[in-house]
């Protein structure tokens, strides 16, 4: 049984701080994985599929800890291994990267389920080394423990050996293949089993190189092909299909080449509302709200469900978010603490506004920039996201931070009743309402937005 003496400070926080609610998703793959592995031959590969950014490497370091955290409480439940596919990708041997992980593995393992043979696979590791790995020779000191210096003595002590009427590419050739069957007697008596017994993580493998990340599939298909092991391959899918193509020749059927490899696709869930809503507070107070670095948000305003409702009509994924706010973040860090506290709200939810478009539509933000906005497109973009009744709000604060005294007379009620807006029959005056007291009263001789934009771009540049 796995050991549950672990302190306070080491203690694995799994889903704790899951702000996209990715745990059901987690669960429920697990359950499947633990009853589709008994249909399969040899080891179970699945794909988790989401765009650059979306948030597989936080489900995997969240479903990660989640498993040490149920072992170190007594569960039986698989030993995770996370490996970054695209760290080792410069090394140019995926074998010894996997193996390395699953070395770790094996040294952090513990409890009654843990393998004996550790020392045994670690000298077949070695063993396999020793045969046609092109590595750096500090990679393969510290990922393996061998000493380059030690393989090429044993190498040529091989060598010495053969008999002189074998050639040494069979002689190579025959020596790998028994260290290859040796290595993979040892993994199965540590990895083997009828149930899962334990789950490699690999992340970042479409960052590879087109011919790592296809040696590494091979790797995994032709040399981890294990009963008791599961893969969890975190990609997007395009992606690698357009690397995988670039090696191949585009007239490659990637679905079926991948299907080699892959027994199941699975989407990683997006993000909804109440999740954008967890992202934004957290986003706030990591990037903007900084006391004695960054000025931090207008006194008594509370921007998190205007955050949040951007978000979602925008559908960024995590990492664009983040860079969202990382924009507003750098934009308020100009301003003294005085200053911040009396920022209009027009100024401030405008900020807000095309901090999201820069990092989600930057060529409309361009046109705010450059002066000559298209609001017709940018209103429909903001009624296909938020619905009509909700997007009014947001194309009346783009329209009259747009606006100036140079402005053509009907400019607010013109564009409002293009966008099939009822408008009533009165003054742009009239009409802006309690906008002119959020942008400040009077137009001016420029647009808000438009120097808003100049704000964030000067922000951008240092």
């Amino acid at each position: 049984m796995p050991s549950s003496k672990t302190t306070k400070a080491n203690e694995p926080s799994g889903f704790d701080s899951d702000l996209l609610e990715l745990k059901p998703f987690a669960e429920r793959l697990e359950k499947w994985l633990t009853v589709e592995h008994d249909f399969v031959e040899g080891s179970l590969v699945v794909a988790l599929e989401a765009a650059f950014g979306s948030g597989k490497t936080t489900i995997i370091e969240m479903w990660k800890g989640d498993l040490m955290k149920r072992r170190n409480a007594g569960e039986f439940c698989p030993m995770p291994v996370v490996l970054n596919a695209w760290e080792s990708d410069y090394c140019g041997e995926p074998l010894v990267a996997i193996l390395a992980g699953l070395q770790e593995a094996l040294e952090d393992w513990h409890g009654e389920d843990k393998p004996k043979n550790l020392s045994e696979f670690k000298e077949a590791a070695k063993d396999v080394a020793y045969f046609g790995l092109a590595l750096a020779n500090g990679f393969v000191a510290n990922a393996t423990g061998l000493d380059p210096m030690e393989a090429g003595e044993a190498t040529q002590a091989r060598k010495d050996k053969r008999k002189p009427e074998v050639p040494d590419f069979i002689a190579h050739y025959r020596h790998r293949k028994d260290a290859l069957n040796t290595l993979q007697k040892e993994m199965s008596e540590a990895f083997g089993g009828s149930t899962p017994k334990v789950i490699v993580f690999v992340d970042e493998l479409d960052r590879c190189r087109p011919d790592y990340a296809v040696s590494y599939l091979e790797t995994i298909k032709h040399v981890f092909n294990l009963k008791g092991m599961v893969f969890v391959l975190a990609i997007d899918y395009p992606h690698l299909m357009n690397s995988t193509k670039s090696l191949f020749g585009q007239g490659l059927n990637f679905p079926e080449y991948f299907r080699k490899f892959c027994h199941r696709q699975f989407k990683l869930p997006e993000c909804e509302q109440q999740g954008y809503a967890r992202l934004s507070a957290a986003y706030i107070k990591k990037y903007v709200h900084l006391e004695t670095r960054r000025s931090g948000l207008p006194k008594g305003d509370d921007p998190q469900s205007g955050f949040s409702v951007l978000a979602a009509c925008f559908r960024l994924n995590p990492r664009q978010l983040q860079e969202a706010f990382r924009i507003i973040g750098h934009a308020m860090s100009t301003e003294d603490e005085e200053s911040v506290g009396n920022i209009l709200w027009g100024y401030w939810n405008g900020l807000m506004l095309l901090s999201f478009l820069r990092v989600a539509h930057p060529a409309m933000f361009g046109a705010i920039l450059a002066g000559n906005p298209n609001h017709h497109e940018i209103g429909r973009m903001l009624i296909a996201g938020l619905g009509s009744q909700k997007a009014e709000w947001w194309i009346k604060l783009l329209l009259t931070g747009s606006m100036t005294d140079s402005s053509p007379p009907g400019f607010l009620s013109e564009n409002l009743t293009r966008l099939n807006y009822e408008v009533t029959p009165i003054s742009d005056n009239q009409l802006a309402g309690e906008f002119k007291q959020g942008w400040g009263y009077g137009m001016g001789s420029e647009s808000r937005l438009s120097n808003l934009c100049y704000r964030i771009e000067s922000a951008a540049t240092f």
